[in-house]
C-alpha cells in the first residue's frame, strides 16, 4: 500500500513538472498521473502549447510563423526582427526581456 502511494506521488510530481514545462495544466496532469501513473509519459511527449502571441504572419504568403524564426516555413521569406521601444532609454531594440542598450526590463 505504501509503495503504491509513493509511486502515485512520484508520478503526480513528474506529470506536473512535465506539464509545467510544456505550458499545460499542472493540476490536471498531476491529478491524472496520480490516479493513473502510466500516464506520466504523455505530458513528457506532448508538444508545447503555442500561444497566439507567439505567432506572427508572413508578409509574403500570410502563413503562420513562430516568433524568433528567421524565415517562413512555407515560402522561405526572411522575417524581420521585431523591435520595441525601451521605456527607460527610448531606443528601439530587439524584442526580449531586457533592453540591450540600458538593461532595463521591457514592457510587454
Amino acid at each position: 500500500m505504501q509503495k503504491t502511494l509513493l509511486i502515485q506521488l512520484i508520478a503526480a510530481a513528474l506529470g506536473a513538472y512535465f506539464a509545467s514545462r510544456k505550458g499545460r495544466s499542472v493540476l490536471a496532469w498531476g491529478l491524472a498521473c496520480f490516479l493513473f501513473p502510466p500516464l506520466v509519459i504523455l505530458p513528457a511527449l506532448l508538444p508545447p502549447v503555442i500561444r497566439v502571441e507567439d505567432i506572427r504572419q508572413c508578409s509574403k504568403c500570410s502563413g503562420p510563423v513562430l516568433k524568433g524564426k528567421g524565415s517562413c516555413p512555407r515560402c522561405g521569406e526572411s522575417m524581420p526582427i521585431d523591435m520595441v521601444e525601451c521605456g527607460s532609454c527610448g531606443k528601439f531594440v530587439p524584442e526580449g526581456r531586457n533592453c540591450s542598450e540600458c538593461g532595463a526590463p521591457l514592457d510587454r
